[in-house]
């Protein structure tokens, strides 16, 4: 039957169907699950190697065949496929549908560590991260400092891969002074200019003259030990019980950022 002639023959009919579809399709949008971060089930792990000063052909020779040698040994497996560039490797084993990912990643480190022992010095231990929602990039994230000042330390270039918890995982080698841990450090350091903190270690025989808003006059070896008028900022109020000192801070200004991070005081 004509579409057209059965509207006109059966108005009312047409009208409450319209008036059905509408109201179910408003019903279901409402009821509709959203997720930000659905469930993708894609069963791939990447694998990150990094070898500073390493070309890419020499990551390809000497650290992705061993990994693809100790990968054959994984279950599961489908593919691996590797990119290469100046001191950095992915590789990115896939798994047929089906594969228990957690069983498989659980094998990808083991076998990512035994290669590892095979690789030459100075290999990074490898970063391995499953593919899930977790890991898809949502949007850019922008960081801005607090403050105004001056980047004294870079620790990552444009294409570098850093992760939120740990940083730069080469800054070991690129920046020991800034990896206490020996692991990571800040992407970026920034510093004030207008406005310096000193740090004062108070024996304790003389602690007890040190307290918030103390007068205090800060010698510069740099400016040959001219006075500058300060006050006492902040204590820790208890003493370090290993060199029994109180530590006190000085925030003093520095109009033209004529005194500089590290100097001593």
């Amino acid at each position: 039957m004509n579409l057209t002639v059965f509207a006109m023959r059966r108005p009312i009919t047409t009208l409450m169907l319209v008036v059905a579809l509408i109201g179910g399709g408003a019903l279901a949008y409402s009821r509709m699950r959203v997720d930000i971060f659905p469930s993708l089930n894609t069963p791939k792990i990447y694998v990150f190697l990094d070898n500073v000063g390493m070309s890419p052909d020499q990551m390809e020779g000497f650290i992705v065949n061993q990994l693809e040698l100790f990968f054959q040994y994984v279950d599961g497996i489908k593919d691996i496929d590797t990119k290469n560039i100046q001191q950095v490797s992915l590789c990115e084993p896939s798994f047929f549908p089906g594969t228990d990912m957690g069983q498989a990643m659980a094998q990808v480190v083991a076998m990512s560590d035994r290669a590892t022992s095979w690789m030459p010095k100075g290999t990074l231990p490898p970063i391995i991260m499953r593919m899930d929602a977790g890991s898809v990039p949502v949007d850019y994230l922008q960081l801005t400092a607090p403050y105004d000042g001056v980047i004294v330390s870079r620790n990552a270039n444009t294409g570098d891969f850093v992760l939120p918890a740990t940083g730069d995982p080469t800054a070991m080698q690129r920046a020991p002074h800034l990896s206490p841990g020996g692991t990571a450090a800040p992407i970026y350091v920034v510093n004030r200019t207008d406005l310096v903190r000193i740090f004062v270690d108070i024996p304790e025989q003389d602690a007890d003259y040190a307290h918030i808003g103390s007068k205090a006059t800060v010698l510069a070896r740099a400016f040959r030990n001219e006075e500058l008028p300060a006050t006492v900022t902040r204590t820790s109020w208890a003493l370090n019980v290993q060199s029994r000192t109180l530590r006190a801070e000085i925030d003093l200004p520095n109009p033209g950022g004529q005194l500089l991070p590290g100097m001593y005081a």
